[in-house]
């Protein structure tokens, strides 16, 4: 990936981007109600997997979709268990865009990512996160 003048680093999803997932999955990306949890918590676990096996190209666009999704949801109204899940959701999609980053060898989106995932973890506390985001954080590290 690279990084054009004056972008936003890391990369995110435009808006029209995240309209199109709506679409495509026929969602109200406006509200958190429990088909988006369920459908996020499907998103997740996709992306968890796939990342290790599919090209990081094939992927980094979809995951930067939904990573913008769910901060517009949790800028929005929520209650708080659901900006309990939402953040969760945040910080596992950051982890995954953090090691697709790193296979593209883009080193810097890697570690901005990680860190973001590594802020949420600490935020909510949430332990297996961190513990995750820790172990892709060392992969970054690396020479």
């Amino acid at each position: 990936m690279t990084r054009p003048e004056g972008s936003v680093w890391p990369p995110r999803a435009s808006e029209a981007a995240v309209a199109e997932l709506a679409r495509r999955f026929h969602l109200d990306t406006a509200t958190t109600s429990p088909s988006t949890l369920e459908h996020l918590n499907w998103a997740v676990e996709h992306f968890g997997q796939a990342y290790l096996t599919t090209p990081p190209g094939e992927l980094v666009e979809e995951v930067m979709r939904y990573e913008r999704w769910v901060r517009e949801l949790l800028a929005g109204n929520h209650t708080p268990s659901q900006a309990a899940e939402l953040s969760v959701r945040l910080g596992y999609l950051n982890g995954v865009l953090a090691s697709l980053s790193f296979a593209l060898g883009d080193h810097a989106a890697a570690q901005a990512y990680c860190a973001t995932a590594l802020g949420i973890a600490e935020e909510i506390g949430h332990g297996r996160l961190k513990a995750w985001v820790l172990s892709t954080e060392c992969q970054v590290d690396l020479p």
